[in-house]
């Protein structure tokens, strides 16, 4: 498994509730400080409801997360150069909205 679908697991894990009884991955991680970073830069807005519509989600919810196609998403994001530096890290927008949307959920059940 390649780092970058390790990260994307991560966050779609984290996002179906199925890793706060899990250690911490070095992944999930990564994808919380990516979260950070771009919430801190201010490149996607700190709400995540707008972040969830801008991903096609009602709400963060099990059922909307494992539905979706993401690898489908991310692709054509990378395609049409829909791509952002976070971190370090050339990213998709797709990509950076799911971390984006851990760390805030994480911050508001903290």
């Amino acid at each position: 498994m390649q780092r970058r679908d390790f990260i994307l697991s991560s966050c779609l894990a984290a996002l179906a509730g199925t890793v706060r009884a899990a250690p911490a991955s070095q992944a999930l991680a990564d994808a919380r400080a990516i979260g950070r970073a771009a919430l801190a830069e201010g490149t996607l807005p700190a709400d995540p409801d707008a972040i969830a519509t801008a991903l096609g989600l009602p709400k963060p919810s099990i059922g909307a997360v494992l539905s979706r196609h993401w690898n489908t998403r991310i692709e054509a994001d990378l395609v049409n150069a829909d791509t952002l530096y976070i971190a370090g890290w050339f990213l998709s927008r797709t990509e950076v909205q799911l971390c984006a949307l851990i760390a805030l959920t994480e911050a508001a059940t903290a």
